[in-house]
């Protein structure tokens, strides 16, 4: 919690950049994805 608020506060808030949104949004996707596609394949 602590360490949480140190890092809001020493970084300079800043938007951050699409590409790494995108990235970041493709990851957990890809995880989300793989995550159903096991547990479909284990329950049938």
């Amino acid at each position: 919690m602590q360490l949480g608020r140190y890092v809001g506060w020493g970084v300079p808030v800043s938007v951050p950049e699409p590409e790494t949104l995108l990235l970041l949004a493709v990851g957990l996707g890809g995880v989300v994805l793989t995550h159903r596609y096991r547990s479909a394949r284990i329950a049938s």
